[in-house]
């Protein structure tokens, strides 16, 4: 596994804080550390997302269009390395 993924519907305080708590268990056990990525809808705190940057986490937004999730591809494909 080479991205590991934490999705929240919203971006309150304790969202955030869920993500990265969650992203590090999760990841803890894993023999090779993957990118960790926080995903929450809209858009996030910027005091949020250079916290995230100051401790490895990156973070990725989305909306919802017609009840599908959309995300910007430029910053996908940057996630993804292509």
């Amino acid at each position: 596994m080479s991205i590991l993924f934490e999705v929240k519907t919203d971006t309150t305080s304790t969202s955030c804080y869920e993500a990265v708590g969650q992203l590090l268990v999760y990841s803890a056990p894993l023999a090779k550390k993957p990118r960790l990525v926080a995903v929450f809808p809209d858009s996030l705190d910027r005091h949020y997302v250079e916290v995230f940057k100051k401790i490895g986490l990156r973070s990725l937004t989305y909306k919802w269009v017609k009840n599908e999730p959309i995300f910007e591809k430029r910053k996908v494909a940057e996630l993804v390395g292509t």
